[in-house]
């Protein structure tokens, strides 16, 4: 949900945009492998979220989905401020 992925993550973008609210359901979250790996349970994924101190995403009342609390930008600034680097030893 951070200004970078949202703006470049179609796929979740579309599933925000299929709400009036811009929420995503938890469910659609526990798709994420990552999130999946670490609880599979949408009761306690809505809990821990709406427990958490977040100026990013907050939970709806019924716990059933998130939003982002402010929209993302209009422009994707995340390459401008990335570098490649290479060349670097494989051992240490």
């Amino acid at each position: 949900f951070s200004d970078a992925a949202y703006s470049r993550d179609r796929w979740l973008r579309s599933q925000a945009a299929q709400h009036p609210e811009g929420e995503i359901p938890i469910s659609t979250l526990l798709r994420f492998n990552k999130l999946r790996l670490l609880c599979n349970d949408e009761e306690q994924v809505a809990d821990i979220l709406a427990s958490a101190t977040s100026d990013v995403i907050v939970v709806n009342q019924g716990k059933t989905a998130v939003r982002r609390v402010h929209p993302p930008p209009t422009e994707d600034n995340s390459v401008p401020n990335s570098i490649y680097a290479k060349g670097f030893p494989t051992t240490a």
